[in-house]
C-alpha cells in the first residue's frame, strides 16, 4: 500500500504529537508499505527525538510565521520602553503566542500593593493583538503552514501517486493542506484527531462566534474525509455521531524496542518513595497540588517521599510546593530527551500522571498513559476519575486516578511502607500492557487504511 503522511510534527521534534506520527511511519516503513511524509521544517521544540525511518522519505517545507509582525512590533515597543522608562520598570510582555501572565515575573505594584493600570496605549495593543490574532490564526497559528505545505504536497504528487493519504492534527492547517491535496488528485483521505478542534476541552468558549464558524470550518474540511481515527472510545463515538463516518479509536501505545522487559532498573535507597513526572503543567489542569497536600498530610512519613519534575515550569512549581511546605522534597529538573526519560520512568518507584478533573477530559488520553505502563511502574493519577485512563489503570490493577488528598495521603503511606520493607517496588506484571504496544495499535490504523484504500480502487 502505497500511503501519504501529512503531519506538521515529526522527529526530530520532541512532541507528543511527533512522537505518535513517527513511530506510525516506523510501522509502516516495517511492514513493508511505500510511504512518503510532507512536514515542516524548523519547529520551535527541541529537536533530539530519534527519527526512526529513513530521512530521505520526509519532505520538509518551510512555513510563514503569521505572527512574526505583531511580534517584532512588540519586541520593538518593549526595546523602547526599556529605552524610555527611566527608573521606572513595568511587566514585560509575554510572548505572542501564550497571550497569559509570564510565570515568574513579578507584577509591578503601586506603594498600596493595587496593581498598577495599563496605559492607553497598552490597553490598545492589547486589543490589537487579540483581534489580529482571532482574524488570522485561524484555524491555528499554524496556518502560515498551508500554502507552503500544499506546494510541498503537489510536488511529491506529480511524482509519485498514493493509494491513501492520512493527515494527523493538530495543528488543523494539516486537515486543510489534506483536504486541497486530496480534491486536486481524487485521492482518500483518513483524518486523524489527536486533539479536538471545535469542541477542545482546553479552549476557551468566551468566543461565541468564532466556535460557530470553527464548527462550520470543521464540517467542511470533513466533507472529503472516507474514514476517522481518534485517541479514545469516547471521542470516537462523538465523531462517528457527528460526521457519519467509520471511526475506530486507536492508543498512543508504547515502543517495546524502547521499554524493554529487561531494561536495568537502578537501585534507590530504600527509605525513600521516589515519584516522577515527565512533562509540562497546566495550573489547575494539570496541577500536583493534591499530592503537595497529601505529602504534608503524612506528617514525618511525608519526609521520605520525593517527586521528580522533568520539564515543569519551575516557577509554577516553587510556588505549589512552597503553599503545602514541601518544597524541600521536590526536584525540579529541565526538560531532557526522550530515551533519558524513558529510563527515569523505568526507574522511578511510582510514576505521576496529571490530567483536568472535570468531565470535559473524560475522552483525553495522555500517551503518558501508556508510557507508564510499558515502564511497568504503579501509577499515580490525579484528574478526572471516570475518565479512559482511569478504566485503563483500573482494569489492569496498575494505579490509581484520585483527587482526595486524604485518600492519596493512603497510598503513598502504603507504598512507602512496602519500598521500606523489601527495598523496592514491584514491577506491574507484563499481563498489564498487554495489547496496548504501538504494533498491535497501529494494526488498526493499517486495516482502516487498506479498507479505505481498497473502496476508492
Amino acid at each position: 500500500m502505497k500511503i501519504l503522511v501529512v503531519s506538521w510534527y515529526m522527529p526530530p521534534y520532541l512532541t507528543m504529537g511527533a512522537l505518535r506520527v513517527g513511530k506510525l511511519c516506523k510501522f509502516f516503513h516495517q511492514s513493508g508499505h511505500e510511504l512518503r511524509i510532507l512536514s515542516c521544517d524548523d519547529l520551535p521544540f527541541p529537536n533530539n527525538l530519534p527519527l526512526e525511518i529513513p530521512e530521505d522519505l520526509i519532505l520538509r517545507t518551510d512555513s510563514l510565521d503569521i505572527n512574526g509582525f505583531p511580534k517584532a512590533v512588540q519586541k520593538l515597543r518593549l526595546a523602547l520602553q526599556g529605552l524610555f522608562a527611566g527608573g521606572s520598570s513595568s511587566v514585560p510582555a509575554v510572548a505572542l503566542e501564550t497571550g497569559g501572565s509570564s510565570p515568574g515575573i513579578p507584577v509591578s505594584e503601586t506603594a498600596n500593593d493595587a496593581p498598577a493600570r495599563p496605559s492607553l496605549a497598552k490597553r490598545t495593543l492589547r486589543m490589537l493583538r487579540i483581534v489580529y490574532q482571532e482574524l488570522l490564526n485561524f484555524p491555528d497559528p499554524q496556518v502560515g503552514w498551508y500554502f507552503s505545505g500544499k506546494r510541498g504536497g503537489g510536488s511529491i504528487l506529480a511524482e509519485w501517486q498514493p493509494d491513501v493519504v492520512f493527515a494527523s492534527a493538530p495543528p488543523f492547517t494539516t486537515l486543510m493542506v489534506a483536504r486541497a491535496l486530496c480534491r486536486q488528485r481524487k485521492l482518500p483521505l483518513v483524518v486523524e484527531y489527536r486533539d479536538r478542534f471545535y469542541e477542545d476541552p482546553y479552549a476557551s468558549l468566551s468566543n461565541s462566534f468564532r466556535k460557530k464558524i470553527e464548527r462550520v470550518v470543521e464540517n467542511w474540511w470533513m466533507k472529503d474525509a472516507k474514514a476517522i481515527v481518534t485517541v479514545s472510545e469516547p471521542w470516537a463515538e462523538d465523531y462517528q455521531e457527528r460526521f457519519g463516518l467509520p471511526v475506530i479509536p486507536v492508543y498512543n501505545g508504547f515502543d517495546p524496542d524502547d521499554f524493554a522487559a529487561d531494561h536495568p532498573r537502578q537501585p534507590t535507597d530504600s527509605n525513600i518513595l521516589n515519584i516522577v513526572y515527565t512533562g509540562i503543567l497546566y495550573p489547575e489542569r494539570r496541577d500536583p497540588s493534591p499530592l503537595f497536600e497529601a505529602m504534608s498530610l503524612c506528617g514525618d512519613a511525608g519526609k521520605n517521599i520525593r517527586v521528580s519534575f522533568y520539564g515543569a515550569d519551575r516557577d509554577t512549581l516553587i510556588a505549589m510546593a512552597s503553599r503545602h511546605g514541601v518544597l524541600d522534597q521536590i526536584d525540579i529538573h529541565d526538560s531532557i530527551p526522550y530515551q533519558q526519560s524513558i529510563d527515569r520512568q523505568m526507574n522511578a518507584d511510582i510514576l505521576l500522571l496529571l490530567q483536568w478533573n472535570d468531565p470535559k477530559e473524560r475522552g483525553n488520553v495522555p500517551g503518558k498513559v501508556f508510557e507508564y505502563l510499558g515502564s511497568r511502574r504503579p501509577v499515580l493519577g490525579i484528574g478526572v476519575e471516570d475518565g479512559v485512563p482511569a478504566r485503563i489503570l483500573k482494569e489492569r490493577d496498575a494505579g490509581i486516578v484520585v483527587n482526595d488528598p486524604g485518600i492519596i495521603a493512603q497510598h503513598l503511606k502504603s507504598w512507602l511502607a512496602e519500598k521500606q520493607a523489601q527495598g523496592k517496588i514491584d514491577l506491574l506484571p507484563m499481563d498489564a500492557r498487554k495489547g496496548l504496544s504501538r504494533p498491535e495499535q497501529f494494526e488498526k490504523v493499517e486495516t482502516l487504511l487498506k479498507r479505505v484504500a481498497d473502496d476508492a480502487s
